[in-house]
């Protein structure tokens, strides 16, 4: 059964241009992570804040209004209007990027943060893994950008909204990894290396672990039954990959373990 539902996917990879949407940080600011993906052979759809949504250097742009549900489902299907079917996505957190924009510390702040920084990837999260449900398989990275070389980003915006982005991805991660053949990525970047040389590592990484996947769903011996991964009382290990790393060759990274 395993098998049966990840196929779609392999074939999208395999033979098809696969589509990525990017989402957190607002185009133009996010256009060294399009150029990277289309780089690496995808078609791109990036987030953007304003409406004038079109495309720019050959890749997506699509209005998204963060606080809202219904525009996470309306960003979602413009992006597959103009680019096809969604294979991929990113939701990215840059830390210095958002305290930038998040300094203050009111009540009009704190609703707006909680839109922008908390309900808004929850709300993205939701409506891709039921499209990826739905569609035979998908996957969801969850990026985490932060210089830890540098003094701690002002703002106690900052501090809440990047703890509530970790402990999104790593519940996701726990809850969905796996299931609906929706794989779950958790990067992160902590050295002060430039979104050009995040993006230009995140993408071939992530094909790598497309074909390690696919290899892992190809023919295997029958199953007694369709158990779980892991035993019934028992979490998953949430591991982030940092920047840099390679998906280990038989894969045990993104396994199940009890």
């Amino acid at each position: 059964l395993r098998a049966r539902l990840v196929f779609p996917l392999f074939l999208r990879y395999a033979f098809f241009m696969a589509h990525v949407l990017i989402a957190g940080k607002e185009f133009p600011d996010g256009a060294a992570f399009a150029r990277a993906a289309k780089e690496c052979g995808r078609n791109v759809s990036l987030t953007a804040f304003q409406p004038d949504a079109g495309y720019a250097e050959n890749f997506h742009i699509t209005e998204w209004h963060k606080g809202s549900p219904v525009s996470a489902h309306a960003t979602v299907i413009g992006a597959e209007t103009r680019c096809g079917s969604v294979d991929e996505a990113v939701l990215l957190f840059d830390t210095a990027w958002y305290a930038e924009r998040n300094q203050a510390f009111s009540t009009q702040d704190c609703s707006r943060a909680l839109d922008d920084a908390v309900a808004a990837f929850m709300y993205m999260t939701l409506e891709l893994l039921a499209r990826f449900s739905r569609k035979g398989g998908g996957t969801l990275a969850y990026l985490f950008k932060k210089d830890a070389s540098l003094p701690a980003p002002k703002g106690i915006m900052a501090d809440v909204s990047q703890a509530a982005f970790r402990a999104l991805a790593e519940g996701v991660y726990r809850e969905f990894d796996g299931k609906n053949s929706a794989r779950i990525v958790l990067a992160q970047e902590t050295g002060g290396h430039t979104d050009e040389e995040l993006a230009r590592w995140l993408f071939p990484y992530l094909d790598e672990c497309a074909r390690a996947w696919n290899a892992e769903a190809g023919p295997r011996a029958p199953q007694k039954s369709a158990a779980p991964f892991f035993k019934k009382n028992t979490q998953p290990l949430v591991k982030w990959i940092s920047y840099g790393a390679k998906p280990a060759s038989n894969f045990s990274l993104f396994k199940k373990r009890g």
